[in-house]
C-alpha cells in the first residue's frame, strides 16, 4: 500500500483538507485534494495504478450521481479504487447499484478511525462495505440468478444424467454402459431430450447443457 496515493474529489475544499492531511498523517501515503470538475484530466491511469478515489456524496442523490459517474469512470475501473464517503446514512440502501466498481462506502457520522481503518483495508485490495450492504448484494444477484435460470423443460432424472454425458463428449455405447441400457434406450432418451430443449443435433443438444449446466445438477 505504500505507494497507493488518495485523491479527495468534492467540491469544497476547507473539510477535504482536513481529511486529506488526517489521511496523509495516519498513512504515510500521498493525499491530494481535487475539484470535482478537474478530477477526469487531472487523474493519470499510468501514474496512478491503485490509486483510491474518495468522491465526495454529500448532499448527493446517488440516484442521479450514478449515470453521471459511470460515464466518467469506465474507462478507470480497473486502474483505481473508488469509494463513496459523505453518504447520508439514510442512503444506505441506495448504492447497491454501485457495487460493480465501488470498493467502499464511508458514511457522514462515521468517524475519523474508521474512515482511516477503511482506506488501509481497501489499499490491501479488501472492499469495504457494511453487513447489510453485502447482504442485500448477496441477495439481489441471487434474485437476478434465480430470475435468469431457464426450466429444465421436463427433463426427467435420467434425461439430465444423459444430457451431461452428451456434453462431456459420451458416445450412446458410452451412456448406455455406464447406466447399464442398451443403445436403443439412450436412443429414445435422447430424441425425447431433443424435443423437449428444441433442438435437432448432438452438437446442439451438447451447446445448450454447456450454457445450462447449472440445472442439469
Amino acid at each position: 500500500m505504500k505507494d497507493t496515493r488518495i485523491h479527495i474529489v468534492s467540491k469544497s475544499s476547507c473539510q477535504q483538507t482536513l481529511l486529506s492531511n488526517f489521511l496523509a498523517d495516519h498513512t504515510g501515503l500521498i493525499c491530494n485534494h481535487i475539484a470535482e470538475n478537474e478530477w477526469p484530466p487531472y487523474i493519470s491511469k499510468e501514474d496512478n495504478h491503485g490509486a483510491i478515489i474518495l468522491w465526495d456524496c454529500l448532499n448527493v442523490e446517488l440516484d442521479r450521481l450514478e449515470p453521471k459517474l459511470c460515464q466518467s469512470l469506465y474507462p478507470l475501473i480497473d486502474h483505481f479504487n473508488f469509494v463513496l464517503y459523505n453518504v447520508t446514512p439514510a442512503h444506505k440502501n441506495s448504492h447497491s447499484t454501485f457495487t460493480e466498481w465501488v470498493y467502499g462506502v464511508f458514511y457522514e457520522n462515521d468517524p475519523p478511525d474508521l474512515i482511516l481503518k477503511g482506506i488501509r483495508a481497501i489499499g490491501q485490495g479488501e472492499i469495504w462495505l457494511s453487513r447489510s450492504t453485502l447482504s442485500q448484494i448477496f441477495l439481489t444477484k441471487k434474485a437476478r440468478l434465480t430470475n435468469h435460470i431457464p426450466n429444465t423443460p421436463g427433463l426427467t432424472r435420467r434425461e439430465k444424467d444423459i444430457l451431461r454425458q452428451l456434453s462431456s463428449g459420451a458416445s450412446n455405447k458410452d451412456i448406455a454402459a455406464s447406466l447399464f441400457v442398451s443403445q436403443y434406450t439412450v436412443k429414445t432418451h435422447l430424441y425425447n431430450i431433443f424435443k423437449k430443449i428444441g433442438v435437432t443435433t448432438r452438437g446442439q443438444a451438447s451447446n445448450w447443457a454447456s450454457k445450462h449446466y447449472h440445472v442439469l445438477m
